[in-house]
Order: structure tokens, then sequence, then C-alpha cells
């Protein structure tokens, strides 16, 4: 479980598709605190497996929006075809200091 001060948190993103002719990854992410969900660029971590990766930076929104995040893989193949991934549930928590 991640924590509101950690920073370089490395999520593992399945997407249950194989990434061979992937333009693009990312994943789609939605905050507790409300609002529009937010995409972040994704490298790929196992082509053939098809897991995304995304390491959060310094400036992370988790720093400072505890709770139930949301996060959905989008993946655009080169072909145009778009493919969403199921919706994962995550908690960030506060720290106590």
């Amino acid at each position: 479980m991640p924590f509101t001060k950690d920073r370089g948190i490395d999520m593992r993103i399945p997407t249950g598709v194989n990434l061979t002719g992937l333009s693009t990854g990312y994943v789609e992410v939605k905050k507790p605190s409300g609002g529009a969900a937010v995409e972040y660029t994704c490298t790929i971590f196992d082509m053939e497996n098809g897991v995304l990766r995304y390491v959060t930076p310094t400036t992370s929104d988790l720093l400072n929006d505890p709770g139930e995040w949301q996060a959905q893989a989008k993946i655009i193949f080169s072909s145009g075809e778009i493919f969403h991934g199921a919706i994962v549930k995550f908690t960030v928590a506060p720290v106590l200091v």
C-alpha cells in the first residue's frame, strides 16, 4: 500500500493483451477527491504478457490525496485499435507525521 509521502511508487499494470505493435500505453487514474480522470503515460514492462509500468514522480498526486483511487489501463495500437483494462482500486494511506 502506498502512503502519501512515498515517492517513486513502481506500478505494474496488467492489460491482459500482448503489447506487440503498441503505439501508446496509459494508466487512467481517478483520485478519491473526485474530478476528471488523469492520464499517465506508461512504458512497456512485459510485452508478451501485456504489462505496463508507471513510476510516480517526486511531485506525484499520491503525495496529497489519501483514500481509495481507481486505475484503468488504456492501450492504443499503431493500427488505431484502443483497449481498456479492468478497473483496479487501490488505497493511498495518510502518514501519521
